[in-house]
């Protein structure tokens, strides 16, 4: 591997600590010495100065909860809907790429917009394609196949079916899988992916993931708890990202999800979470005190009407937190400066005594502590000892000389980077773009790969269509009696 020196204006080692004419040397894909750029251009010839005054140095990007399917659903004709309506249409559609070339796609958007790290949650077959397809990339990912053996219309199925004509809810039933998977074939499939990213070496690892509580057994949640601990591996799920989950908490468990998976004795630093919009303060302070980390999808939770979460309270009482696209990015492009600028500015309260988030504290979540989240205890931060994971953001796209006086490094990156801004992109101290170009991959090739697969694709039957529309009121209706348990 290669040594380099990557030099900027400002060096971002994390929040909190920022270098004028700071620069860093790194070799064989490890960081070595940080300091002032004259300092570090002393300690010896390296193969390639990267940067210059120009740029901004931050560590990598962490996305932390995505499921890599590389298109829109707008694209098959699914508008952003709320959630529970939205899935009911996602499950009549057959656009989309395959598992290996959606992975790519995601990777190329997520790469040339500064991350270099992502949580990816696969729904449904094809894990092991996706793995295929983020090893091509060259991106640092933790992999999680979720698991779901219940509730695939509701959150209760039984009494969903319960309150169908029968006919209908015959045929309801008739488009389920003909077989599920069962616990012991679940496992072995995470041994399989935990062989499988062999070949990533330290840029993978492997974690357990019940889709969420409504959708798996107490007993799978245990046995996956067992497992992890076991294996010293992650678990990641959904977590009351709607208002219908709240209520069906409270039907289901007579309590909150929190509550419940506190009551099986699973929480823990190894267990973390998507969404979090509707946790309640007692729900905060379980999670802050068993370490459990909540990824925050802001444009996802807008864009699914889910609400927005209470990332200031949960920030307030130290929960640990990270942010994702969740594949639903405001502009479906995986930007993930645009999330932090939307997140900065999305939870903002009225009057003058109110809390919110401070830059550092929205930066620190696509870094540190997305490098918590997903298990990367060698990434998030430009130290001596980490990963040479390094993205070069361009200063001067930003404006004129008053930037230069005015304001500080990293309100820049949340509030006024976009991913257009990044000019270099190094994961594992390789550089894998440049000024708009990958270096291994051929994004023409991709993006025409990706074209010529869902132009050839059959758009959604009549009878799907048709079918979700005979559906559709029923599902109104179970979610408007759901609400009554709802505190």
């Amino acid at each position: 591997m290669s040594s380099s020196i990557v030099r900027g204006k400002y060096l971002v080692v994390k929040p909190g600590h920022i270098i004028s004419d700071g620069a860093l040397l790194q070799r064989n894909g490890v960081v070595e010495a940080v300091g002032k750029f004259q300092e570090i251009n002393l300690l010896g010839s390296v193969d390639e100065i990267i940067g210059g005054s120009n740029y901004i140095v931050i560590p990598g990007l962490v996305n932390a909860h995505h499921h890599g399917r590389g298109s829109a659903a707008y694209l098959d004709g699914i508008q952003d809907d709320a959630l529970e309506r939205w899935l009911l249409n996602l499950s009549g559609s057959s656009l989309g790429l395959d598992s290996r070339l959606g992975a790519l796609i995601s990777a190329l958007m997520m790469i040339q917009s500064g991350t270099t790290t992502t949580l990816h949650n696969h729904l449904g077959p094809g894990v092991l394609q996706a793995v295929e397809g983020y090893a091509a990339s060259g991106m640092r990912v933790a992999f999680s196949s979720a698991y779901i053996e219940r509730s695939f219309y509701t959150y209760d199925d039984v009494s969903f079916y319960s309150s169908l004509p029968s006919e209908l809810a015959s045929r309801a039933k008739r488009l389920l899988p003909p077989q599920l998977p069962n616990h012991d074939d679940y496992f072995e499939l995470v041994d399989e992916i935990r062989s499988a990213v062999g070949v990533m070496g330290d840029k993978a690892r492997v974690l357990i993931s019940p889709v969420g509580v409504y959708w798996v057994s107490d007993e799978f949640l245990i046995r996956a708890s067992d497992e992890a601990r076991k294996s010293n591996l992650g678990i990641h799920m959904h977590l009351l990202e709607t208002p219908y989950q709240s209520a069906a908490d409270q039907k289901i468990f007579k309590n909150s999800a929190v509550q419940h998976l506190n009551d099986l004795e699973i929480l823990g630093p190894n267990l973390s979470f998507a969404h979090g919009v509707w946790l309640d303060e007692q729900d905060i302070e379980l999670l802050a005190h068993h370490g459990c980390s909540v990824c925050h999808c802001p444009s996802s939770n807008l864009r699914l009407r889910n609400g927005r979460a209470p990332i200031v309270d949960m920030n307030t009482a130290k929960v640990p937190l990270a942010i994702g696209t969740d594949g639903l990015s405001i502009n479906d492009d995986d930007d993930l400066f645009q999330e932090l600028a939307l997140s900065a500015k999305l939870h903002g309260k009225p009057f003058l005594n109110t809390k919110t988030l401070r830059d550092d504290d929205v930066f620190a979540m696509a870094t540190t502590g997305g490098a918590r989240l997903t298990g990367f205890d060698n990434i998030g931060t430009l130290e001596v000892g980490k990963k040479a994971d390094v993205v070069t953001v361009d200063w001067q796209r930003k404006g004129s000389g008053y930037l230069e006086l005015a304001i500080d490094p990293l309100s820049l990156l949340v509030n006024g980077t976009r991913g257009s801004d990044v000019h270099t992109v190094m994961i594992d101290g390789d550089v894998v773009y440049r000024e708009g170009k990958f270096t291994h991959l051929d994004e023409k090739a991709l993006l025409q790969e990706a074209t010529d697969l869902l132009n050839s694709a059959s758009p959604r039957s009549r009878e799907s269509i048709a079918f979700v529309e005979e559906l559709t009121p029923y599902l109104e209706n179970f979610y408007a009696n759901l609400l009554k348990y709802k505190k």
